[in-house]
C-alpha cells in the first residue's frame, strides 16, 4: 500500500505541482483515505441513455431524454477511422499506459511551460473518462487525486477496449450530446457507420472545446480543428497524402435534427400508461407517487424501446378530422381509436391542438357518458339474465319512482314499445325501468370489469342509467368497455404498449393481463344486432357508411354539455366525446351531429 501511495504521490507532484504547494497534512491524510475507500471497491458506471417510443412498425416516433442525450454504440459497431481519430489525437500511447502516461504529462508540462497558453494536456483517455464519469473540472489536489485513483481503478477493472468503447460514449458534443452516434445522427442524421471520413474528423473535433468547436456557431473553427486532427494521421501514417487532401477538401454539410416527439397526444398518454405498467409488477403495488416517478427516470435512462401499438395513418387522420370539424369552434375533443382483435390502441387524440404535457382529455375528462353508458349498464346485465325477454316490451311512458321523474327526450311518452325500440331510439324512462328490473347492484357488478376509476358507491343509484354519475367517465375508459361487443364478451384492457426491451432487445417489461368474461356470447350477438340498428334506424344515423360491420351508440347528456358516440367497424372501436372543457350547453350545435361526423370520417376507410 505504501509503495503505490508513494507512486501517486508522485504521479501527483508531476502533473498537479501547483495544486501541492498549498497542500496540508491533513489534506494529504484525507487524500491517502479516499484512495483507499475508493481503490476497494469496482467503480460503478450508469450511463444515461435516451430512450424511444416505436411505433407499431417499430420505427421511432419519441427520443426521452433529460439532461444528456445519448445512444449507446458498441466499439465493434465504431468505424476504425473513427477509432484512429480519438487515440492519435488524445491518446497514443492508449493501449501501453496503465491509465496514467508519465512521458505524456512531462511533454505536455515542457510545451505549456514555453508558451503563455495551455496548449497540450496529458491526461490520458482512461482519465478523461474518470472525469466524465465521477468528477468535475474544478482545480483542487483533492479532485487530481481521485482521478488518479479512479483512473488506476478503471483499468484495473476493465479491459482497454471496455475502456475506449465507454470514452467514446461518454464524450460531449455540444447541445446536450454525449457520444458519437448521438453526435452523428443530431448533426447529420446518420449512423456513425454511415458518416464519410471526412464527417467523422468533423465530429472528432468537437469534444476538445465543445463551445469553441460548436458547428452551430463556430463552424470555421471545427473545420481548422478537423484538419489539424488529420494532420495528425498523416505524421503516424495512418492515413496517406492522397487521402489526406480528399478528406479536407470534402464539403461538410450539416443536416440537424431535432429532437423527436411526434404525436404528443399518444406520446404523453404511453409514459402515463409506463407508469401504471412499472407499478403492476410484483411488488411495486404500493410504491409512492414519488417512488414511482423515481423508477419511471431510472428506466427512461436505461436507453429503452418502449414497443407501442401506435397506427400513424389513423393517429393522423384522426387529429385531422378533430382540428377540421371543430379548429373554428371554441369546443374540445377527444378520440380513442382500439383495434379490438389484437386488444390495441392505435390511436388517441387528447385534444383539437394537443401540446406535450397538456390536459389529455381522452383520459383526463371526466365527463358525464349519457345514453352512452346505456349497453354495458342496462341493456346487457338485463339480457345476460333474462335472455327469453329479449323480443318482449317496455313500458316507455313517465315514470317516478319515489322522487326521480325522468322523462324521455323533448319529453314524449310512447306507451309500450319494444326492448330493441328502446334501445335504438334512447328512450330513457325504458332504461330507468329496466335498470330497477335487472336490479342496482346486478347492473354495476358487471361494470366493475371495465376498472372504471372514478364510479363508487355513490353512483350505484337508478340516474345511472341515464349518464349521471358523480364523476362521469373518460373517453379512454368507455371506449375501451365497448371492445366487449367485439371480443365475444370477453374484455381485456386495451393498451398502448406491447412490451419494453432493453438496448440489446431483450424484454424487461410486458402486460400479463387476465382476460374477464363479462357477458355471454348469446347476449353479445343481441347487443351487437342492437348497436347495427341504432346506426341504421336509431339515433346513431349520422354515423352511418356501408361496410360488412357497424355499430355503435349515442350519448347526449343534460343541456347538450356533452356529445358521444361510441362504435365499432369490422376491426376498430372507436370513442369521440366533444364538449366544452369547463361544461356548458351546446344546444347550438345539436342538430349538427359533428361528433358522428368525426367517427364516421375517421372509420370510414
Amino acid at each position: 500500500m505504501r509503495k503505490l501511495t508513494g507512486f501517486l504521490f508522485i504521479l501527483l507532484l508531476i502533473s498537479s505541482f501547483p495544486l501541492l504547494i498549498s497542500m496540508t497534512l491533513k489534506e494529504y491524510e484525507n487524500a491517502i483515505k479516499a484512495y483507499e475507500k475508493l481503490s476497494s471497491n469496482q467503480p460503478v458506471i450508469h450511463l444515461s441513455q435516451t430512450s424511444f417510443l416505436l411505433d407499431n412498425n417499430g420505427q421511432p416516433f419519441a427520443e426521452i431524454y433529460q439532461n444528456e442525450n445519448r445512444i449507446y454504440k458498441k466499439l465493434k459497431d465504431i468505424p476504425q477511422f473513427f477509432l484512429d481519430l480519438v487515440i492519435v489525437n488524445e491518446d497514443q500511447n492508449f493501449y501501453q499506459h496503465k491509465g496514467i502516461d508519465l512521458l505524456a504529462i512531462t511533454r505536455a508540462a515542457l510545451i505549456n511551460a514555453k508558451s503563455s497558453d495551455l496548449k497540450q494536456g496529458g491526461s490520458t483517455i482512461t482519465q478523461q473518462l474518470a472525469k466524465n464519469l465521477y468528477l468535475t473540472n474544478e482545480k483542487t489536489f483533492e479532485r487530481k487525486w481521485n482521478e488518479i485513483i479512479y483512473t488506476l481503478s478503471l483499468e484495473k477493472n476493465y479491459s482497454k477496449d471496455q475502456l475506449l468503447e465507454l470514452y467514446i460514449n461518454t464524450i460531449y458534443f455540444q447541445h446536450g450530446i454525449y457520444g458519437i452516434e448521438s453526435a452523428s445522427q443530431f448533426y447529420f442524421q446518420k449512423h456513425t457507420e454511415e458518416l464519410s471520413k471526412a464527417e467523422m474528423a468533423f465530429l472528432a473535433a468537437i469534444p476538445n472545446n465543445p463551445t469553441l468547436y460548436d458547428p452551430l456557431t463556430n463552424f470555421d473553427n471545427t473545420k481548422k480543428r478537423q484538419q489539424q486532427l488529420l494532420k495528425n494521421l498523416l505524421k503516424v501514417k495512418k492515413i496517406s497524402k492522397e487521402e489526406f487532401n480528399s478528406i479536407i477538401h470534402e464539403p461538410i454539410r450539416l443536416n440537424i435534427k431535432k429532437r423527436k416527439y411526434l404525436y404528443p397526444d399518444y406520446a404523453d398518454y404511453v409514459l402515463k400508461e409506463l407508469k401504471d405498467l412499472i407499478q403492476n409488477q410484483p411488488g411495486n403495488e404500493h410504491l409512492t407517487d414519488e417512488q414511482l416517478e423515481k423508477e419511471l427516470t431510472k428506466l427512461l435512462n436505461s436507453g429503452v424501446n418502449i414497443h407501442t401499438s401506435l397506427n400513424r395513418n389513423i393517429q393522423k387522420k384522426a387529429k385531422a378530422s378533430v382540428q377540421k370539424h371543430l379548429q373554428p369552434l371554441p369546443i374540445e375533443g377527444a378520440v380513442v381509436i382500439i383495434q379490438h382483435e389484437k386488444n390495441e390502441i392505435s390511436a388517441i387524440i387528447g385534444g383539437k391542438n394537443y401540446e406535450r404535457q397538456n390536459f389529455h382529455r381522452a383520459y383526463q375528462a371526466y365527463r358525464q357518458p349519457a345514453s352512452a353508458i346505456k349497453p354495458i349498464l342496462v341493456f346487457a346485465p338485463f339480457l345476460e339474465r333474462y335472455p327469453e325477454k329479449m323480443h318482449s316490451f317496455v313500458d316507455a311512458s313517465n315514470i317516478c319512482i319515489q322522487s326521480y321523474c325522468p322523462k324521455n327526450y323533448g319529453g314524449y311518452e310512447y306507451g309500450k314499445v319494444t326492448l330493441r325500440e328502446a334501445f335504438i331510439y334512447s328512450l330513457n324512462t325504458s332504461a330507468i325501468r329496466l335498470l330497477n328490473e335487472v336490479g342496482i347492484n346486478n347492473a354495476f357488478h358487471d361494470l366493475k370489469a371495465f376498472d372504471f376509476e372514478k364510479i363508487t358507491k355513490d353512483d350505484y343509484r337508478l340516474p345511472a342509467a341515464i349518464g349521471g354519475f358523480t364523476y362521469g367517465l373518460s373517453p379512454l375508459e368507455l371506449t375501451k368497455a365497448y371492445t366487449v361487443f367485439s371480443t365475444k364478451g370477453i374484455y381485456k384492457n386495451p393498451k398502448t404498449i406491447k412490451k419494453v426491451t432493453d438496448a440489446n432487445g431483450n424484454t424487461i417489461l410486458e402486460w400479463n393481463q387476465k382476460h374477464v368474461q363479462v357477458w355471454n356470447e348469446q347476449t353479445i350477438k343481441i347487443m351487437r344486432s342492437f348497436l347495427h340498428d341504432t346506426v341504421i334506424n336509431g339515433t346513431g344515423r349520422s354515423a352511418y357508411f356501408p361496410t360488412v360491420v357497424i355499430g355503435g351508440k349515442t350519448g347526449t347528456s343534460d343541456d347538450f354539455k356533452d356529445l358521444w358516440f361510441v362504435g365499432y367497424t369490422k376491426n376498430y372501436t372507436a370513442g369521440i366525446w366533444i364538449g366544452y372543457d369547463q361544461p356548458k350547453s351546446m344546444d347550438h350545435l345539436s342538430n349538427q351531429a359533428i361528433h358522428m361526423q368525426i367517427w364516421k370520417e375517421i372509420l370510414q376507410e
